[in-house]
Order: C-alpha cells, then structure tokens, then sequence
C-alpha cells in the first residue's frame, strides 16, 4: 500500500514538474516581451481568490476547485506599436511552436480540434486510468495564443465554471472547450482584441507625458480611448444579437429569417399559401411554424421576386 501511495505521489510530482518545465522555459525566455503574459497558480493560491469572489463553500464550483492542483495560463498576442509588429509575430511564433511541442509528448491525447472564425481550438487530455489528471485548451489565432492547463482530479463538466470565480485573465477560454463560448468576430474585429487595444492605451498613457507637447498627447489618447470604448460597445451589441440568433438555429435546426420593416419589397411573403405584408409574417409566433421555406429569384428574370412561405402547425 505504502508503495502504491508513493507511485501516485511521484506521479503527481511529475506531472506538475512538467507543466512547471514549459512555464519555466517560456517566462524565461519571454517575460520581457511585449505582449506575454504568464500565471501559474497552485491549490494553497486558490483560497485568495475564492474569498475575493466570495464564493461559497460547498458550492459546485468551490468543490471543483478544490480538487485541482494547479491552473496554469500562458499567453502572447501581437497587438502593440507598430514597430514592434516584427518581434512579437515572431514570438508569438516562437511560443506557439514551443507550447504545440509540449503536447505532442505521447502522454497526451488530443479531445477536440476546431477551426472557427479563424481561431482554431485544440483541447488535450491526459488519464490515469479512467480519470483525467491534466486539461489543456490551446487557442491561436494570427494575433493570439492562449494555453490554459489545469492538474488534479477533473470532471470535465464542471471546467468552465472556473473562469468565473478566479480573476485571471485568460481563464474565460475554458468556455471554449464545450463550444459555450461567447467570442465572437465582427467585422474583422475580434473581443480579444478589443481587450489588447484596451490595456495597450493603458500601458502607454504613462510614456505619452514624456514626449513633446504631453497634453496634446494625453488628448489625442483620450479621443482614442473614447472611439475605442464606443467600438467596444457597438460589438458587444453585435455579438448578443449573435448569440441570439445562434440561440434560434439551435432550437429551431436553421438559421432564422431576419426581416426589416416596411420589409424587402423584392420579397413576397406567404402564410399558409396566402400572400401577407411582412408585418402580419413577422408576428407569427415562432412556435406556431411547421415548416419554412425559401425559394430565390432567378438571376436575371425581371419583375421577379423571391419567396417566403411559413406553413403553420395544425391545431
């Protein structure tokens, strides 16, 4: 028995020796580079964070929590000035390769790849047994990389729950690897990056007041910051707008029909085989559809028009 308690307890040691290995190496080598971040906490640090949350103990997140052994974080994007654009593509390379070459180690099975939006997402396992002792989720994209590494006994259910009682950035990519996330792109801008722009105006505040004529360039920051947070606010529309309709074609099996008022008067909207102006189509109440179908105009043909037709259930 004493020798099958210390196997596990060498085992374990190992594990996170390993993990430590890679965190080692890449602060080593990058932790004075532009846009790299590292975090690596151990179960005695998760308490800090419990309290400042205030989360309950007990709770299912608290108990999740509890059973890990470390949360490891990893980052490096390629947002900053503009002369630095060379050195943090290369980086970002650097560590990206460096991190992929962790996980090919035989130790580690790859649970999911997805490619979406230009992110692609690899979510890595690795068991003893029947039970999963290491998670690993990779995002990269051409402007990121995120590597976020959990150790402990793991129910991969519970996962994403963790980003919302530890303040550690990087940690809400964890949604992600139940496709719960809500990062999206619009507009060739991603929230990710919006979040970079956000802390590069922060960290060069401070190095504008020693340029030439500072408080015309603390105005000109200002502006900037201004323009920023309303773009900010703009996607954050889009994207529940988003959501909601990623909502609808999940309940409904398609992408819903969006339509504007007085409506595309290109478009002829049918109920039931009747033709009806798009406000009566647009108050049907969803769950009353059977079906719905769509037949486009012909390209070409004039004074033809495209066609709408909703079939209601029979009641």
């Amino acid at each position: 028995m004493k020798t099958i308690i210390l196997s596990i307890c060498i085992l374990i040691s190992a594990l996170n020796l390993h993990a430590q290995d890679l965190f080692g190496s890449l602060t080593g080598k990058y932790a004075n580079q532009e846009g790299f971040s590292a975090t690596h906490l151990t179960n005695d640090l998760f308490d800090l964070y419990l309290k400042k949350k205030q989360v309950e103990p007990g709770s299912a997140v608290y108990e999740t929590l509890k059973k890990l052994n470390r949360i490891t974080v990893i980052s490096q994007n390629s947002f900053g000035a503009q002369e630095n654009q060379g050195k943090m593509k290369e980086t970002l390379s650097a560590v990206q390769d460096e991190i992929m070459n962790y996980y090919k180690d035989p130790a580690f099975s790859l649970l999911k790849t997805e490619n979406r939006m230009g992110e692609v997402i690899k979510v890595y396992l690795k068991k003893n047994g029947d039970k999963v002792n290491t998670l690993s989720m990779v995002s990269s994209s051409p402007t990121r990389l995120t590597m976020v590494e959990l150790s402990g006994d793991i129910d991969l259910t519970r996962v994403s729950d963790i980003s919302g009682a530890l303040n550690v950035r990087g940690l809400e990519n964890l949604n992600k690897i139940n496709g719960t996330s809500n990062t999206f792109v619009f507009q060739g801008v991603d929230m990710n990056q919006l979040e970079d722009q956000r802390i590069f105006w922060e960290q060069y505040s401070d190095n504008l007041k020693d340029l030439p004529y500072p408080q015309m360039n603390i105005e000109m920051l200002r502006r900037q910051k201004e323009l920023t947070e309303k773009h900010n606010e703009m996607t954050e529309k889009h994207r529940e707008i988003v959501i909601k309709q990623q909502e609808l074609a999940n309940k409904y099996g398609r992408q819903p029909i969006f339509l504007s008022t007085p409506g595309d008067t290109n478009v002829v909207y049918y109920i039931n085989d009747k033709k009806v102006d798009s406000e009566k189509f647009k108050s049907i109440n969803p769950e009353d559809i059977e079906s719905v179908s769509v037949i486009k105009a012909e390209q070409g043909k004039k004074n033809k028009k495209s066609e709408i037709r909703i079939i209601t259930r029979k009641k």
